[in-house]
Order: C-alpha cells, then structure tokens, then sequence
C-alpha cells in the first residue's frame, strides 16, 4: 500500500488548471479573454496561433511585460499569453487569393485574423487573383507550418457588388438558411387581402400607381411610393388669394374620377391640366389619409404616397420565420 506522504506529493504535483475564455482580438492584434479568474489583457506577440473568438487557455505574464503602448491599451487588466487552443471558430475564412505559384494565398478580410491560409493552386486553377474565396481550413497555423486550406467558394472579385455582403455575413458568422420549420411555415403562406381590409388596419390603393423604391439588386421589396395630382373637396388657393371649391367644383375639375377607397374626405384623383384648366391654383392639404404628404409644384398638388410592407400580418410573433429572422 502507498505511503500517505506518497499519495500527497503526488496530489502537490498535480498542475493547476489554466483560465479558460473566448479570445477577442483587435485589429492591431491584441486581444482580451474573459476568465472566471478576471479578465485579461493578450499582447499581440502572445496570441500564439489562436484566432479571433477560439477558446484557449491562458497563463500569467508579469506585470511590465506588456510594457509600452500596450499597457495603455490594456486598461490595467493583467497581462497573459495564449497556451492553448481548446476549441476552433472559424472552420471557413474569407479572403483576398493572391496568386504566388505553386500557391494560392488567401489573406483574411477580418483585419482580426493575422495569418495567412495556403491552398495548391492545382486544387482551384479557376480561381483568379483578387478573388474573394471562401476557403476550408485543414491546418491550423503552428510553430511548425502555416494555415491551410481549400478553397470551396468563389464569392466573387474584390470591389464587385453585393461582395461586401458575404463579408459581412462571413465576418459576424450570419446565418443564410432559413430552417426546414421556417420554410415549411412560408409554403402555407396565403395571400388574403380581403381578411387584410376586413380587419380596419389596412386601406385599398390598388387603383394607385405605386412603384418601389428598392433597388433591382434589394433582397426583398418592401418599401414604395406613389405620386397622384389631387384636389380635395373644400378650400383651394388661386395665387394667394383663398377662394372656396364645392364638391361639385372638384369632381368637375378631376373629370368626376373615382373617389380612393377608404379615406375619410374624399380625395379625388386628377391631371395637372385639368386643375390649371379649372383655376384651381395650390390645394389646402386637409383631410389626407395617414402616409401620405401633399407638395405643391407650380400650378398643381401632388400627394405623395409612402407604402411600407407590414410582414407582421403574414409573420406571427414568436413563429419560425420570425424566430430565423432575429
């Protein structure tokens, strides 16, 4: 049977564990790791071959070490350098190909991201330089060799449009799939105007020329505008003098049009030659449905129409569709 005093040096050599925490890292390279212990301040030269957001374990540095700017920089958090890596973030990079035959490096464009990763020019010859790629790590940097990896994607060539998206979702790790529940939530998705004007929430403009205002590359169209001359029931201004138009006197000059369906003093719809032919000079602006604007433009009154997308009348609260789109 062991001795007792054996059995407690032995327990005395056991090494202590080291904090555990995320790295942060800068893009001048330092970073901080949040610990039960504390928190600590990582020097640039200390980082080891983590990067940014890996878990690693940490040691003690004394103090003085980080000396310099750096102290300054690291707030009065003790100093400490990277021993291990625990567990990896970023199983895919994207970067910048720069051709150097008989390799491809790609240089990240996460300024946190310090190493370079080698792929073979013979596993992706397709690929130019300046390309924005998506490459699967195989190697992580060590004392010993570079990163690695393999190029899976072409995202497309530095300064194309829609390029700095992927950056961005490669960089915050954003997801790009919606669930199977989300999906299966949208093919039961039926378009219900009718219920939608039943409720009181909504009006009918369909009779309206509205256009929308997102861009032929936008990931959804949402947002619009419309543009109607009007003159409106009531009092009109000829130059500056105020005159009073009757109800007849409008739907006369407005060529008796159909009334918009839904507003409250009835709005009618007319051409900027039949309210100059009328003597109708700027329309009072009273009675205009919520959204809209009226602007004046030489002899005529245009309203201008602001239309936004209410998704929530077809995206319950808490569904999977709004849970994906958080």
């Amino acid at each position: 049977m062991p001795h007792s005093r054996t059995r407690k040096s032995k327990a005395r050599r056991t090494p202590k564990a080291h904090p555990r925490g995320v790295l942060e890292l800068t893009g001048a390279g330092y970073g901080f790791v949040q610990t039960s212990e504390g928190e600590f301040f990582i020097p640039a030269s200390k980082t080891a071959d983590a990067f940014d957001g890996d878990l690693v374990e940490v040691s003690h540095l004394p103090h003085g070490h980080e000396g310099g700017r750096a102290f300054a920089v690291s707030g009065g958090r003790p100093p400490a350098r990277v021993v291990r890596v625990l567990a990896r973030a970023h199983e895919t990079v994207v970067g910048r190909y720069e051709v150097a035959e008989p390799f491809g490096v790609v240089v990240p464009e996460d300024p946190r991201i310090k190493h370079d990763i080698f792929t073979l020019r013979r596993d992706a010859p397709h690929v130019q330089d300046g390309d924005i790629v998506r490459v699967r790590m195989t190697v992580y940097p060590s004392r010993r060799e570079p990163a690695q990896g393999v190029v899976e994607e072409v995202l497309g060539h530095s300064g194309d449009s829609g390029v700095d998206v992927e950056l961005v979702i490669a960089r915050h790790k954003l997801e790009t799939r919606f669930s199977d529940a989300a999906l299966e939530e949208v093919r039961d998705v039926r378009v219900d105007a009718q219920g939608a004007l039943a409720s009181g929430r909504y009006r009918d403009y369909s009779d309206r020329v509205v256009f929308t205002v997102d861009p032929d590359d936008a990931k959804d169209f949402d947002d619009a505008l419309s543009l109607d001359c009007i003159i409106l029931p009531g009092a009109a201004l000829a130059g500056s003098t105020a005159t009073h138009a009757s109800s007849g006197d409008a739907a006369s000059a407005c060529g008796a049009q159909e009334s918009l369906a839904g507003e409250g003093p009835q709005g009618r719809r007319c051409s900027a030659k039949a309210a100059e032919h009328n003597g109708f000079g700027r329309v009072f602006a009273g009675g205009l449905a919520d959204g809209a604007k009226l602007v004046a433009r030489g002899d005529a009154l245009w309203r201008l129409g602001v239309h936004i997308a209410d998704v929530s009348h077809y995206v319950p609260w808490g569904a999977s569709v709004d849970l994906n789109a958080r």
